[in-house]
């Protein structure tokens, strides 16, 4: 997105509209904002962790009692038939749990002996995922990854991307990987250099994109639901919920200054022809308490406007707060 980027926003009676399903979560503070996205499909090396077959747990122990033995031999410990014992080793040697030595006998590998103390087999396996990284509003922070549940947002024309960013979520900490809910699974990054005559499908392909959400805090975490621009229609769960969420959007810290919002507090006023005169503005969370005169507050209840939400701000974002209306006098 560009700074000269036109951004379409609803009205306050679509956030009336959207209260009833918003209002559940018992929000602290709302947000409308354009989310800069990348989604990342990339080529990866998944690690898979699954519980050890009998038969190849019986392998495994055989194995660790006497390190090199022939499948003949490996039979009297297991008692399967040497056949069923030879069709085994030539499995568990393509997953790297056991090898066979020149001199034709079998031993456990360092893979073997692990996935027997664990009780669980790993086995590794080129796969495609899709990553989303959103751009974190403020220019000396890098993207963060973002864990989205279903993939939404509109292609933007422009946007790069470093791979380096997705590189270095894989070296981070599990507690990190938990906390942002990066899969843990994901081992290695793939690039067209660890191919060969496939080496095409080792392409990481990055797409630009731009999406609305309507973001709200809560005593623990930070949720985001999609909305379609122009119906204004918000989705019915969130599409992501991030609890260490000051990481990611930063500049969703700084508070609108109290000038933005008599700004928006005005032209509200001025397009239900009401002369707003003098107020005092007073954020109280998702709650923006306005104290007018008594003669403008019985003006602004005859007309039964129901409940009023201002948007406040510039660029991609808004703030979102209700009106609650106080007579000074």
């Amino acid at each position: 997105m560009t700074s000269d980027t036109t951004f379409a926003f609803p009205g306050g009676r679509v956030v009336t509209g959207w209260w009833q399903k918003l209002s559940t979560f018992q929000p602290r503070h709302l947000w409308l904002e354009y989310l800069h996205l990348y989604a990342v499909d990339a080529p990866v090396v998944a690690e898979t962790h699954r519980p050890l077959e009998r038969f190849t747990r019986l392998i495994l122990q055989a194995l660790a009692i006497q390190p090199e033995i022939s499948s003949s031999e490996l039979d009297q410990h297991v008692h399967l038939g040497e056949p069923v014992v030879s069709q085994v080793l030539k499995r568990l040697a393509a997953l790297r749990l056991v090898e066979q030595k020149e001199n034709q006998r079998w031993s456990l590998t360092q893979a073997g002996a692990t996935a027997l103390r664990s009780g669980q087999d790993s086995q590794r396996q080129t796969v495609r995922r899709l990553f989303h990284f959103v751009a974190s509003g403020t220019p000396d922070r890098a993207c963060h990854f973002l864990k989205l549940q279903t993939p939404v947002g509109e292609p933007l024309a422009h946007g790069e991307f470093d791979l380096e960013l997705l590189r270095s979520c894989l070296q981070q900490s599990d507690d990190w990987k938990t906390r942002f809910g990066f899969p843990e699974d994901v081992r290695e990054l793939l690039t067209p250099e660890d191919g060969d005559d496939d080496a095409w499908q080792n392409i990481t392909i990055v797409e630009p994109l731009v999406a609305l959400f309507v973001l709200l805090e809560t005593e623990k975490e930070l949720l985001g639901f999609a909305v379609r621009p122009g119906e204004w229609q918000l989705a019915a769960e969130p599409g992501f919920a991030l609890t260490a969420w000051q990481n990611v959007f930063p500049h969703l810290a700084r508070e609108e200054p109290t000038e933005t919002w008599l700004h928006a507090w005005q032209t509200w006023c001025r397009s239900r022809k009401l002369v707003a005169g003098e107020v005092q503005l007073v954020r109280n969370e998702y709650k923006l308490e306005v104290l007018v005169e008594k003669d403008f507050a019985r003006k602004f209840r005859s007309q039964n406007l129901g409940d009023v939400w201002l948007l406040a701000g510039e660029g991609p974002r808004r703030s979102i707060a209700q009106v609650v209306l106080k007579d000074t006098n």
